[in-house]
C-alpha cells in the first residue's frame, strides 16, 4: 500500500494532545499562578492518571480547586478551577500566528518517492531499554537563565528526560555564597564568566535550590558533579541529602568534569587521585546505591593523545570503587574544527555533514569505546556527559544526528550490557526571543509567547516514548530503502510497552518513502489499522525548526508515508 501522511494544521494538531508520562503532569515549584496555568496541557494527554500524590499536593497549594470541598480534588475539579484561574483570552499551547511555515506540503507536491519501505518486528526476543541515557546537561539553562522562566520549564517538561546533569562543571558551586552558583571571592578571579555574570553576582537565585524544584515534579534522576577541585566531602553530603529529602533518585556522581583543565586543574593522576579518593570512601559507605564514575581523558576523541593522557586513564581505572569513566561524544573536537564547521567551510556540505555524523556514529565502536577500553578495561561504562555537534546548529542536520545516535546508544546497550551507564545531552534546544540572544539562529517555533523550540527539541521529542523506564528493545529491521553511499537511507527501532502497545520509531534521511508494510511477528497490520503518529520533518537539511513540520494525532496506515528527513513514532495498539 501507499501510505501518505499529511500535515493537519500545527494549531489543531498541537491540541489535539499528545500522550504524555505522568511525571510531567504538573511544575509544582513554578511560582504562582504560572504553575496552574501549565498543569493541564500535560493532563490533557497524559499517558496515565496523575498519582493521587500529585493531586493532593496541588489541593493543598490551590485549596479552591477541590470545588465540593470534600477534602480531595480530582483532574476535572483540577481542570475547571483552572479554566476559571486562567487570564482572558490566554491560550494553553499556540503555535505561531502564520503557521503555514509548519504545514507539510499536500501530497500532490511531493511524489518524489524513494521506494517502498517494509518493516518487520519480533517480539521473541526483547531486552529493557536503558531510560538514563535519555537526559540532559543543565549548564545552559541556569547560564541563560532559562529555569526562572515558566514556559521553558513546561516545554522542557514535554520532552520527559529521565536524567538531568548538575551543574555542567566541577569547580563551579558550594552550597552557600552568593550568585547562582555560589562561588566564593577568592575563586571569582579565576572564573571564565566574570564577576557580573548571573552565575557569580551577588542577589541571584541558588541554581542548586532551582534545580531541586524542577526535578521533583518532572520525575528526573539527578546526576550530580561535586566540587572535586575546591569544594568538600561534607558539601557533597548537604546536596545528597537535600535531594534524598526531596525524594529525587541519584543515579551518579561524576568526580569532576575536565579536571585536567582550566583554573582548576590537577597537575596529573596522583593529585586527581588523591582528592577522589574520600568522595569514593564516603559514597560507597554512606551512598552504596550510587554509582561512581572517575573523569577520563578525550583519548578515544582525538587521533593523537601525550602519553600522559593514557597514562591518567590507567592509574584512575586501578583506583577501587569506580564503575565507569566520563567523558563525552561530540562529533567534532576542539575548538578549531567547531570554528571550521561553524564558519562553515566550503568543502563541507549539509549532505557531506550528513554522511560524516553518520560515519561517526558508525565507526564509533571501533575509534572510541575500543580505544577507552584499552585503558579502563572492559568492565567499566561509559558515562557521556555531553554529546551531540558543535555545528550545524538549530537545523534539520542536527535533528537527524539527534536521533540517529540515540537509536546507536539504544542498540549498543542491549548487546553490551549498557555500556553507556548514562548519557545527558548537550546542545541548545530552545531560544528565548525576548532576549536578544542567539538572534541569528535561524529561529524556531514557537511554543507559547517567548520560547521558540530549535529544530533538535523538535526531532527528539517523538523519541520520549522509548524512554520511560518501562519499554523493551525488539528486533526490528528494514528492507526498500536503500543506501546513500555508506549511509543507511531508513532506520528503524520498535519497543514494547506493559499496555501491550508497539512503539515504532522510524528515521529517514532521504526522501520520502512510502511504507509499504509493517510486519509484526510475521503478521502484517491491516491498512485500517488507527494509529497514533508524532514526527517532524524538514524539506532541506538545513531547515531551522521554524520550519520544521510537526505532526501528533490520530491516522490509519493507509494515510501514512514516511515523510522526508523526518523522524516518526508510530503507537500501535
Amino acid at each position: 500500500m501507499n501510505i501518505t501522511l499529511s500535515q493537519d494544521n500545527p494549531t489543531a494538531v498541537a491540541r489535539a494532545g499528545m500522550a504524555r508520562n505522568a511525571r510531567t503532569s504538573a511544575f509544582r515549584r513554578v511560582a504562582g499562578l504560572a504553575a496552574l496555568l501549565c498543569l493541564p496541557l500535560c493532563l490533557a494527554g497524559a499517558a496515565r492518571e496523575p498519582s493521587e500524590e500529585l493531586l493532593q499536593q496541588m489541593r493543598q497549594r490551590f485549596p479552591d480547586a477541590d470545588l465540593n470541598k470534600d477534602g480531595n480534588l480530582t483532574i476535572d475539579e483540577l481542570r475547571e478551577f483552572r479554566s476559571k484561574m486562567r487570564p482572558e483570552g490566554t491560550a494553553a499551547f499556540s503555535r505561531p500566528s502564520t503557521p503555514a511555515a509548519n504545514e507539510a506540503p499536500a501530497a500532490a507536491t511531493n511524489t518524489s518517492l524513494a521506494g517502498k519501505v517494509e518493516i518487520r518486528v519480533t517480539s521473541a526476543k526483547s531486552a529493557p531499554i536503558n531510560p538514563k541515557i535519555y537526559g540532559i546537561n543543565c549548564a545552559e539553562m541556569f547560564i541563560y537563565d532559562y529555569v526562572q522562566e515558566p514556559e521553558y520549564l513546561l516545554a522542557l517538561g514535554e520532552l520527559q528526560f529521565n536524567t538531568f546533569l548538575f551543574p555542567g562543571g566541577s569547580s563551579y558551586h558550594h552550597p552557600t555564597g552568593s550568585g547562582g552558583f555560589n562561588i566564593r571571592q577568592e575563586e571569582l578571579a579565576q572564573s571564565k564568566h566574570g564577576t557580573n555574570h548571573r552565575i557569580n553576582k551577588e542577589g541571584f537565585p541558588d541554581f542548586f535550590q532551582q534545580y531541586i524544584g524542577f526535578m521533583k515534579p518532572m520525575g528526573g534522576h539527578a546526576v550530580f558533579i561535586p566540587n572535586i577541585a575546591n569544594g568538600t566531602v561534607e558539601e557533597l553530603d548537604y546536596y545528597l541529602k537535600n535531594m534524598r529529602d526531596a525524594h529525587i533518585p541519584v543515579e551518579a556522581v561524576v568526580l569532576g568534569m575536565e579536571v585536567q583543565l582550566g583554573a582548576f586543574r590537577f597537575k596529573g593522576s596522583a593529585a586527581y587521585i588523591a582528592a577522589i579518593k574520600p568522595y569514593i570512601d564516603f559514597l560507597r559507605s554512606n551512598y552504596p546505591g550510587v554509582r561512581i564514575a572517575g573523569w577520563s581523558t578525550p583519548v578515544g576523541r582525538r587521533a593523537a593523545v601525550p602519553d600522559s593522557y593514557r597514562q591518567w586513564n590507567r592509574d584512575v581505572a586501578k583506583v577501587p570503587g569506580i564503575d565507569g569513566f566520563a567523558q563525552y561524544g561530540w562529533t567534532e573536537f576542539g575548538s578549531a574544527a567547531a570554528r571550521s564547521r561553524l564558519e562553515g567551510a566550503p568543502s563541507s556540505t549539509l549532505e557531506e555533514r550528513l554522511k560524516e555524523n553518520d560515519a561517526f556514529v558508525e565507526s564509533f565502536p571501533t575509534r572510541q569505546i575500543e580505544v577507552y577500553a584499552q585503558d579502563w578495561g572492559q568492565d567499566k561504562k561509559m558515562f557521556m556527559l555531553q554529546w551531540g555537534t558543535h555545528a550545524d546548529r538549530n537545523t534539520v542536520v542536527e535533528g537527524l544526528h539527534t536521533v540517529d545516535f540515540y537509536f546507536f546508544m539504544t542498540e549498543y546497550n542491549v548487546k553490551h550490557d549498557n555500556y553507556f551507564d548514562i548519557a545527558t545531552w548537550s546542545i541548545p534546544l530552545v531560544q528565548d526571543i525576548t532576549s536578544g540572544k542567539r538572534r541569528n539562529s535561524g529561529g524556531g517555533m514557537l511554543y507559547q509567547e517567548k520560547i521558540a523550540l530549535w529544530a533538535e527539541y523538535l526531532y527528539a521529542k517523538p523519541l520520549r516514548y522509548l524512554y520511560s523506564g518501562d519499554k523493551e528493545l525488539l528486533e526490528t529491521s528494514v528492507a526498500g530503502a536503500g543506501k546513500n553511499g555508506a549511509m543507511e537511507v531508513v532506520k528503524a527501532l520498535a519497543a514494547a510497552g506493559p499496555d501491550g502497545k508497539k512503539y515504532l520509531c522510524v528515521l529517514n534521511r532521504g526522501p520520502a518513502a512510502a511504507l509499504d508494510t509493517i510486519t509484526i511477528d510475521g503478521k502484517p497490520l491491516a491498512s485500517s489499522a488507527s494509529v497514533h503518529v508524532e514526527s517532524a520533518s524538514g524539506d532541506t537539511l538545513s531547515a531551522p525548526g521554524g520550519a520544521v513540520k510537526t505532526f501528533a494525532g490520530e491516522k490509519t496506515l493507509d494515510s501514512l508515508r514516511i515523510e522526508p528527513y523526518s523522524v516518526t513514532t508510530l503507537i500501535i495498539p
